[in-house]
């Protein structure tokens, strides 16, 4: 709506009393350009949604791409439900931002009109109207407590290493006291010979040569005499970084939990903190006190934490908050039964509650100066502040008398045609007319 589009959505458009059904049927049948359907893994079998858009593949018959599923969680494209899986979806579970763009241009490749002059303005008048009493924005200066965490220093060198290829290598035995990077005969790493000699030692095997190459260039332009490119370069770099920040994570005692994308997160054991509440000053001073462990629907929830490298606008470490659920410290295998949890216990933890924890468990990681120092070879580390960048927003959100937002559910949304020469008002149409009102 804000970009111009009118929008029917089936949830805000139904009054009690109506035969909804018949209406949404109504709806797709005659004033739906593109159908819009939210995929998740709650709503891909849900019959509701299933129902219509049955109706929906029934007009696309004589509509090219009139189906455009929109991915809104981690169920993968290969498991939408046959209804939607043969349609191109757009992505919005990775950042809502780009598979928002995504779909705008879907939209104007596709002509679809824009019939709302103040879009914006509109907006803004339907979310007063449908989220009345629920809270207000203010221009009122507000402190943001991003998940940045600035990088303060690191090695500014890499290092390659090359095995003696007159003996033999045992790859079992080789357990490097710090992460390397096998690239054939070599090996890269941001620790030094003197570090990885033990390691070498151990495999039956030995370093034959060395040397270092600032990393700046390394991640510019690759290193040809050993056919690694910039691209190869970068991710090399990368990979190195996340088995540090993982074998820092696992230092502190934290259990490893691999999470359905391939990635992982470590998670905080009853072993370790017990189930009591911690302390920790927020960034404006306040205290925090929350538990990293509790208890819920009969199950064990464990706050976890995952710490991505980036690099732009600078150098830092991006914290990802997750939970992982468990019986007694054992954690509870099914990935399906993990993020229903997740969705029915976390729905209502709102920001001050991940805020605090995320505070919390930089408390506990971090040393007596505030820093997350990771090892990354033997007189080389990153370190990075455990406290956040702040940002300073020109406006806030009071928060009304509703204070929980409603249960997660399947959501189908329609974005309509317009007829710009037929009346607004629904009641102007009859059953009979081939062109109705076409309606937000």
């Amino acid at each position: 709506m804000r970009e111009g589009y009118r929008v029917w959505v089936d949830l805000e458009e139904l009054k009690g009393g109506e035969d909804w059904w018949r209406d949404i049927e109504r709806a797709i049948r005659k004033r739906v350009a593109k159908f819009l359907v939210c995929i998740s893994r709650k709503s891909n079998d849900r019959e509701g949604v299933l129902k219509e858009t049955r109706v929906a593949s029934v007009v696309g018959r004589e509509q090219p791409n009139f189906i455009v599923p929109l991915r809104v969680d981690d169920l993968p494209f290969t498991e939408f439900n046959i209804e939607v899986a043969r349609f191109t979806g757009v992505d919005f579970s990775t950042s809502w931002a780009s598979g928002f763009a995504q779909l705008l241009d879907v939209l104007k490749r596709a002509n679809v009109p824009k019939p709302i002059f103040h879009g914006a303005d509109a907006a803004c008048d339907r979310w007063d109207l449908a989220f009345a009493g629920r809270g207000t924005v203010h221009a009122q200066d507000e402190t943001l407590v991003s998940n940045w965490l600035p990088v303060d220093g690191r090695t500014d060198v890499i290092w390659w290493h090359e095995r003696d290829g007159t003996l033999g290598f045992e790859g079992a035995k080789f357990l490097p006291a710090y992460p390397v990077f096998e690239h054939g005969r070599y090996f890269l790493s941001f620790a030094s010979a003197e570090d990885l000699a033990p390691a070498f030692e151990a495999a039956d095997s030995k370093i034959n040569k060395s040397a270092s190459i600032k990393l700046s260039e390394f991640v510019r332009s690759g290193l040809a005499g050993l056919s690694i490119d910039k691209n190869k370069a970068r991710d090399i770099q990368m990979r190195l970084l996340r088995l540090s920040i993982d074998a820092f994570l696992a230092s502190r005692g934290l259990a490893r939990y691999e999470m359905s994308n391939g990635k992982a997160c470590y998670w905080f054991s009853i072993a370790l903190v017990g189930t009591s509440r911690f302390k920790a000053k927020r960034p404006n001073g306040s205290e925090a006190s929350r538990a990293l462990v509790g208890t819920a629907k009969g199950h064990s929830w464990h706050f976890a934490v995952e710490l991505r490298p980036a690099f732009r606008p600078f150098d830092l470490l991006t914290f990802v908050p997750h939970v992982v659920f468990s019986d007694a410290d054992v954690v509870i295998s099914s990935t399906s039964r993990q993020h229903s949890l997740r969705r029915t216990v976390c729905k209502q933890w709102f920001n001050d509650q991940w805020s605090d924890r995320i505070a919390i468990a930089l408390a506990r990681l971090s040393d007596d100066q505030g820093n997350l120092v990771i090892p990354l070879g033997g007189k080389s580390n990153l370190t990075a502040s455990a406290t956040p960048v702040l940002f300073q927003s020109p406006v806030t959100y009071t928060w009304g008398a509703i204070d929980v937002f409603p249960e997660d559910g399947e959501r189908v949304e329609a974005i309509t045609a317009n007829d710009s020469d037929g009346p607004d008002d629904d009641d102007a149409a009859t059953d009979g007319e081939d062109e109705e009102a076409l309606d937000v």
